[in-house]
């Protein structure tokens, strides 16, 4: 669940069963109050020829979209993050921001910096951390067009839509990757990235669908075709965002062995 304020200065909360995360506004204690669009979304004009609009999306993560109207804006936008008692913000090189809690487990992601002028252009722009804040620099000056939009887009979850169904007459798990999930398991790319968003998923994803079906683990077959799914990419096998996991099926710990055959359905 997302809850968006109508004062910019109690800032953004993104929320589960089992965490929360609160984030602040750029410029808060100087915007006006929200302006609410007919369908709900509301925009602060923080005062200085930008304003900031929070977009909610389905998945239950949150775009922070920030409107750059002219050369005289700031280029730098602070968004504080209640970032877990013992732990940290981990800028990783591909540009990924991970949160990480005091266990060392997952806390939340955000996809690396973006920003575009009114051309489409790519705008230079780049996270730097500090402590619990997150600054997006974003130079503008070089933009051809105004405005610039720039967007943090950052979530606490690697999953979402979970379901159970039945088939071939027994359990069958379901859920999807959030965007900042794909984002952290492709580690835009690189080996090391990629490796590291392996080992986030493969700890902190399955825990999350351990959280909602306990039972889930009284199987090994099932934990078997996550682990599959998790590293399809290793294996020539195309990206999924879906994840389907069915009891049915056999154990077969060594699922590595004909995975392009296979392809985690054995």
């Amino acid at each position: 669940m997302v809850a968006v304020p109508k004062d910019a200065s109690d800032g953004a909360v993104l929320s589960t069963g089992d965490r929360e995360l609160t984030v602040s506004l750029p410029f808060a204690e100087e915007a006006a109050s929200a302006d609410t669009s007919t369908d709900g979304v509301a925009t602060f004009d923080n005062g200085n020829a930008s304003s900031t609009t929070p977009v909610v999306h389905d998945d239950g993560t949150l775009q922070i979209v920030t409107v750059i109207d002219d050369a005289g804006a700031p280029t730098r936008y602070d968004y504080d993050l209640s970032v877990p008692s013992g732990g940290e913000m981990v800028l990783r090189e591909d540009g990924v921001v991970v949160i990480i809690d005091g266990d060392g487990g997952f806390a939340g992601a955000v996809a690396p910096a973006w920003a575009k002028d009114a051309d489409g252009t790519a705008v230079p722009t780049r996270y730097e951390v500090d402590g619990n804040r997150l600054t997006q620099v974003i130079d503008h000056a070089e933009a051809a067009q105004y405005p610039v939009v720039a967007d943090p887009w950052l979530g606490i979850t690697l999953f979402t839509s979970f379901k159970r169904d039945t088939y071939h007459s027994d359990y069958r798990y379901s859920a999807w990757v959030t965007g900042p999930g794909a984002i952290v398991l492709s580690g835009g790319g690189g080996v090391g990235g990629y490796a590291a968003g392996q080992a986030v998923f493969r700890g902190s994803g399955w825990d999350e669908w351990k959280a909602k079906w306990p039972a889930i683990t009284n199987k090994a077959t099932l934990q078997q075709q996550y682990n599959c799914h998790v590293a399809a990419g290793l294996y020539g096998l195309p990206f999924t965002q879906d994840y389907n996991l069915e009891r049915y099926r056999v154990n077969r710990s060594n699922w590595v062995s004909g995975v392009a055959s296979h392809r985690c359905n054995w």
